[in-house]
């Protein structure tokens, strides 16, 4: 039976920590309200919601289906209440609390008793280290994403917050943590796979540093490899899962479609040279009026943007672009040096800590002699950069994915120093590791980052007012006409008729349901005499006159644009068009 000592105790390791993780939450919440960071999240946000095709879905496409399938039943419950905002609230929540909750069950004694001796110095140093990185590691990378939360950048902070639980050593006392680590390593998963899988690597290190040379008893071990072991069928069973709710041929179709646009324009691009419009041309592509729309991402009023065609385009790959061989491999060095070091890149707020961190604890490691420790933090360095390497080369390498990249570096360097520091030398430099953290926070520019969007919304909330007045009227906008939109997290907006000529959702079948709602059975009616309204952004993306040149060549007797209403905003000009 658990001792009143004991209860207090835990009571302190695991209620003490809830403090500082709500002033981190809260605080910036009372000040600003989050905004989405990108539209991805607003599109996410319409699938599970119902905007897009009239009833919450669970096809979210970039989220495991498991998760999307939890968040739609809520929007079918309660429609109002925006959850998808508010869960990625409420994991930037838990990941607040368990960074603070492990540094003190690591260094809190489980049973509080008075301090022999140096005993009460020896456990406050390491305690103050914890939480110094556990703040360090909020400022810099939390309390961002909190402010202007992005899918991959939350399921980032996850992920790294299951790393961080996992780096504890055997006496540590933390076990009760495995088991929060690996539902935030799932979870991770579940919000943005590919960012678990850059993940994956530096937890099979964890993994097998707890197993092969942690020293802990073999009950210890037997009792961590089975949390593995039941974590691991977990996921794969919600993986299957997944890979069902996707099997029905649209949406199976659907996926190689996107595969192919996502090879042309985010890998491959679109050109204007003339070897690539001849190259276009010999692949069925009328560059003069077509061309017009693929360079501007707008797809929808070409029939035949269809996924062979759009492979076919990928396969060609501009050479003074995309170098080869030898010259490739200087690209990427030379890109991976300026992104890593030059001070005009945003990127070096992150890359300088970081280098920071591991530079220190592979100092502390090689003075203490202990090797095991330093080729995990050596592997992790070279891991690291490899990754970022891969992406380069690969030529697709945004924000997002490299500033994630560095948070899960970040956590196993410092996560392996806080591991194993131990004495004045090991506290000195952990501490200073955690300033360096808190150091960058302050040139993040996240705060001129959100003022900034907020300018951008205004302007473009001027044309969505007014499309939410005409709730009977289909709009179709030009893929960059409000591209840089977003809205507050907490709150639930979108009338269901608004969707892009271009982006992700192309080929959807929930687009095709929201062209029905519409009473459009065929694509080519949205193009029409009576089809749907179109929105331009003056002097940005598509043209009106590319558009009506396109639309006069394929179909001569179809309709012509006429000009219905110009929007005048604070930073733009709105064109709506209607079919004639």
């Amino acid at each position: 039976m658990e001792t009143k000592a004991e209860k207090r105790s835990r009571l302190l390791r695991f209620g003490l920590p809830a403090v500082p993780a709500a002033l981190f939450f809260l605080l910036p919440l009372l000040i600003r309200a989050p905004l989405f960071c990108l539209n991805d999240d607003l599109q996410l946000r319409d699938i599970l919601s119902g905007n897009l095709g009239g009833s919450p879905d669970l096809h979210a496409v970039y989220m495991r289906a498991p998760l999307s399938f939890l968040l739609s039943l809520l929007y079918r419950i309660l429609p109002s209440v925006p959850w998808f905002g508010g869960f990625l609230c409420l994991c930037m929540a838990g990941c607040f609390y368990f960074l603070f909750c492990s540094a003190a069950v690591r260094f809190l004694p489980a049973e509080r008793k008075a301090p022999e001796g140096g005993e009460g110095k020896a456990a406050f140093l390491p305690l103050t280290a914890g939480v110094l990185f556990a703040g360090a590691l909020c400022f810099l990378f939390l309390l961002p994403v909190l402010i202007m939360p992005h899918y991959t950048l939350v399921a980032a902070c996850c992920g790294a917050t299951g790393l961080w639980l996992l780096l504890r050593k055997k006496e540590d006392e933390s076990r009760s943590l495995d088991i929060p680590a690996f539902v935030l390593l799932i979870l991770c998963d579940q919000i943005r796979s590919q960012v678990f899988l850059m993940l994956l690597p530096f937890a099979a290190a964890v993994v097998l540093l707890r197993l092969c040379f942690d020293g802990a008893e073999k009950e210890e071990k037997r009792l961590f490899l089975k949390k593995l072991v039941v974590s691991a069928v977990l996921w794969l069973v919600l993986l299957c899962v997944h890979k069902c709710a996707y099997l029905s041929y649209p949406w199976a179709e659907y996926l190689r479609l996107n595969d192919a646009r996502t090879k042309l324009y985010d890998y491959s691009g679109v050109w204007e040279s003339d070897a690539a419009k001849e190259y276009y041309e010999k692949n069925g592509m009328r560059t003069e009026t077509t061309l017009p729309l693929y360079l501007n991402y707008d797809l929808l009023p070409d029939g035949d943007a269809r996924t062979e065609r759009l492979s076919a385009l990928a396969l060609y790959r501009e050479e003074s672009r995309n170098p080869q061989g030898l010259q490739k491999v200087k690209n990427v060095l030379y890109e991976l040096r300026v992104r890593t070091l030059s001070p005009d890149r945003g990127e070096i707020v992150y890359a300088w800590p970081y280098l920071f961190t591991a530079l220190a604890g592979l100092v502390f490691f090689a003075l203490k002699k202990r090797w095991i420790p330093f080729l995990a933090l050596l592997g992790g360095l070279c891991l690291h950069f490899g990754l970022y390497a891969y992406l380069l080369w690969n030529g697709r390498a945004p924000e997002r994915v490299t500033v994630s990249l560095y948070l899960i570096g970040t956590v196993y360097a410092a996560g392996l120093l806080l591991r194993e520091h131990a004495g004045r030398l090991g506290t000195v430099l952990a501490g200073a590791a955690a300033t360096a953290l808190f150091a960058a926070s302050f040139f993040s520019g996240s705060m001129e980052d959100y003022d900034r969007q907020i300018t951008v919304n205004q302007t473009d909330d001027v044309l969505y007012s007014y499309m939410a007045e005409h709730a009977d009227t289909l709009f179709l906008l030009e893929t960059y006409a409000t591209v840089d939109r977003t809205t507050p997290v907490l709150r639930e907006d979108g009338s269901g008729n608004v969707l892009l000529m271009g982006g992700w959702q192309y080929g959807s079948p929930l687009q095709e349901e929201t062209f029905g709602r519409f009473g459009y059975t065929e694509r080519e009616e949205l193009f029409a005499p009576g089809g749907a309204n179109i929105v331009f952004r003056e002097g940005v993306g598509l043209k009106p006159s590319e558009l009506e040149a396109f639309l006069e060549e394929r179909r001569p007797e179809g309709g012509r644009l006429k000009l219905l209403e110009r929007l005048e905003a604070q930073d733009a000009t709105f064109l709506i068009y209607g079919m004639e």
